[in-house]
This record gives structure tokens, sequence and C-alpha cells, in this order.
């Protein structure tokens, strides 16, 4: 392994790091709300940041804006979020031909969210029904089957609990809950419908205790957003963590397997940074993945040598187990680490919906397999997963050309960096290598942008 870049170098990253984060910060903008009744329940309706119909994700100034939301909101709720819930995406496709997943309500709320080390609920009811019995990782269903949107506001509404519930979805399915919400509680509230204009507007519906009747309000959260992508001033570059590794299925005689893609290349990096302790889990990023995810666009093109033709990540709906306990999460991290690059390069980012994230031979074959006129055969692709996972997805990989998963090299849980290369020739042999993004971790700020 390689040794860590020197302090000197690292320190001059981090400073570099601030200096963006200060500089975000001074281009905030709008005014603070008053914050929200602590006594209250208080459900709170944020429509997307600006998105691009064709990639799923957000533009560059949507995600200027979800970046300079999540302050804004956390004055409004005055305290941490009870329960943060945004749109499945893969229940809401888009793009010029529907096959995109709609992510934008995801990336939108999730830098209010990282503000309080909070999950996002993000999973459809029926994936919610089976794995999060204990905590909740239901998300909204863009369909609304089964009215599974109103039911999760009616939970939360008949426990009874104070506090800020937050729901971010398009405005279509907004207005939707909203009405119906009103409706089953015999509330005649004067909902103004949010339009698919709308980016402002913030509207909560607040039951204060006692109160027969819940009262409507309306905020604008004009925060300003600026049109460029944002910088925040990561530069590559440092030593990777890995010392350098290859592997060849041609140099040891092996013939491929049959089926396989052709001319076909794929970069797997592990989600930005997560979990700063081994037992703190939530699904969701950190401050400093975030800052990874936002900036190392610039990295990960110098590597590959231009935009991927697929940019892919493992579906945030998929529930993650945490490392204590039987709570589960909706594993949004992944696709988050890629939403940024998505905005940066307007590049489709799509989730790997047809597999378990988890089922190494799976998604082995989903990537790499089908042959001649298959999805990915002559492509290059990008792929955010679980690094334990991207392990095994290799391992299975090797297993087909009859190599030794055991001699792939181990992936440290405190690498955020590295960068594994898959590329399979015009004839299907396999060579493996390892590369990095040369980001290291400790050059990244704790805080968040803007907090």
């Amino acid at each position: 392994m390689k040794r860590a870049p020197a302090w000197g170098a690292a320190l001059f990253a981090l400073g570099a790091a601030l200096f963006a984060s200060a500089n975000l910060a001074r281009a905030a903008g709008a005014a603070a709300p008053a914050p929200l009744d602590p006594r209250a329940i208080n459900l709170v309706f944020v429509p997307p940041a600006e998105a691009n119909p064709a990639t799923g994700a957000l533009t560059p100034r949507g995600l200027n804006r979800a970046i300079r939301l999540g302050p804004w909101l956390a004055h409004l709720s005055g305290a941490a979020a009870d329960g943060i819930y945004a749109l499945a995406p893969a229940t809401h496709l888009v793009g010029p031909k529907s096959d995109v997943p709609d992510l934008a309500p995801l990336a939108t709320i999730e830098p209010f969210a990282l503000l309080y080390d909070a999950p996002v609920a993000a999973s459809t009811a029926a994936v919610s029904a089976a794995a999060c019995a204990k905590t909740p990782c239901q998300g909204i269903d863009y369909a609304d089957k089964d009215d599974a949107n109103e039911a999760l506001a009616e939970r939360i509404l008949q426990a009874r609990r104070p506090g800020m519930f937050v729901f971010a979805a398009p405005p279509a399915t907004l207005n939707r809950m909203m009405r119906r919400i009103a409706a089953a509680a015999g509330w005649k509230l004067a909902l103004a419908p949010l339009r698919a204009d709308d980016r402002e507007r913030i509207v909560t519906i607040s039951l204060a205790p006692g109160a027969a009747s819940a009262a409507l309000r309306e905020y604008r959260a004009d925060v300003a957003p600026p049109s460029a992508y944002p910088n925040p001033g990561l530069r590559g570059g440092a030593a990777c963590l890995e010392a350098p590794f290859a592997i060849s299925s041609a140099a040891r005689g092996l013939r491929p397997p049959a089926g396989i893609n052709h001319d076909e290349t794929v970069y797997f990096i592990r989600h930005a940074e997560a979990h700063p302790t081994p037992l703190f889990e939530n699904g969701n990023l950190v401050c400093q993945g975030e800052w990874r995810a936002l900036g190392a666009g610039p990295m990960l093109i110098k590597k590959i040598g231009r935009v991927p033709d697929f940019v892919y990540a493992s579906d945030p709906s998929q529930p993650l187990r945490a490392r204590s306990g039987a709570a589960y999460f909706s594993y949004v991290r992944p696709a988050l680490t890629l939403a940024p690059f998505a905005a940066e390069y307007g590049a489709p980012l799509r989730l790997a919906s047809d597999v378990d994230w988890w089922n190494a031979e799976a998604v082995a074959k989903f990537f790499f397999f089908g042959g001649a006129g298959s999805r990915f055969d002559g492509k290059t692709v990008l792929v955010a997963w679980e690094h334990l996972a991207i392990g095994r997805i290799v391992g299975a990989l090797l297993q087909e050309y009859g190599l030794d998963p055991a001699a792939l090299p181990r992936w440290n849980r405190n690498d955020y960096d590295t960068i594994w290369k898959v590329r399979l020739d015009d004839r299907g042999n396999l060579a493996f290598s390892v590369d990095c993004e040369g980001i290291p971790s400790g050059s990244l700020p704790p805080a968040c942008p803007l907090k």
C-alpha cells in the first residue's frame, strides 16, 4: 500500500476546500424564515429544484439551489427534522425515452438531511412493509399505489408526535398528498396547487396541540442560486491508497466465458464518505462525502477520458440494514455520489433497479453479460456501489473466467478514493486494474457547504 500524501499537501487541499465553502456561504442569499412551532406536527412540502428532464438529475442551478435550501429549511425547522421523505426515484421515469429515474426530489432534499446526519426515506411502500418494520424508510410513490403516500402522512398524524416531517416530490404528487390529507382530516385549507415550475414555494400544514384544525402557511425560499456548476475547490493528484495491481485473463491463457460483452470498460467507484464511525449508519452520506460528490467529477473524467456512455448506481429504494440492531434505511448514498456528476456533465443517471444491489452474481451478469448487441457491449460505464459488494461483483466475474477472486485487493473501509477498472477487449478478454481519484478523505472539510 502506498504511503499517505504529505501533511503539507493535505493541509493545502483542506484550505482550498474551506475557502470554497466560505465562498459558497457568502453566496447563500435568502433571508431565514421564522421557525415553525416545535410543539406542533409540521408537515413540510418541498418541490424539487430545477431538474434536467433529459437526465433525471438536477441542473447545475438546481444543485446550487438544493445546497442553499438546506440551511434555509434548517432555520424553518428550528431543530433536527423528525422525518425526511423523498420520491422513490424509479417510481417516476423521465427523459426522452421515459427510462431515466427522477432523482431531482431526492437530490433536492439531501443537503438538508446532511446538516443533521439524517436518513432520507426513499423506499417504496412494498419494500418498506417487508424490510422496514421498525424504522420508517418508506418514501413517496409517484403513482401513489394503494394511497401509500397518504397512509404515510396519516401514520405521522396519528402518532401525535410533534416535530418537522419533510416531503420532497414532484408538485403534482405533493398537491395530491395535501388535498387528500386535508380531506381525510376534514380540514378546510385554502390550498393553492404547486405548479410544475414552482421552486421557491414551500408549503407547510401544521397541527398545534389541542387544535381542531391545521394551519396552512406558504413560504418563499428565494435562495438566488447561480447557474454555474458549484466549484468546491477540490484537486486530485494525491497518491493512491492502494498500490498498483492488475489481473489479465489473456495473460493466463484463459478463454472468455460464453455470452460475455466485448469492448466494454466499467469503472467502479465506492460511494463517497459515509458513517464516520463503524456503528453509525443511516444509508446517507456525511458532509465530507458531499464535498467529494461535488468535486470529484473532473478527476473521474480525467481517468475515464470522456463522459461515459452510461452512468449507473444501485437503486436508492433498496434498503440497507444498519450495522447494529434491526433498523433498515433507504440506501441513497451511491446514487447521490453520482448525482452531482450527472448535473455537471448532463449525463443521465440510471439505476440498476432490476437487480438486488448485494447479489454479486446478478449484478455481474447485469453489467458484463449479454454478448453482441447487448446494452453495455462496446460501451464505457461509470458505476457507484457499496465497496464490499464491488469486491464480490468483480470476484463473481473473475470466477466466470476461472480466476481466483481472492487475488483481488481488499478494499479498506476508510478508502473512498479508489477506482476499480474492468476492461473487456474486443474478444472478451478481461483486464482488471486499480486507480484512484487522488482526493484524500482528510483533505475534505468536516462541515457541509453553507452549514
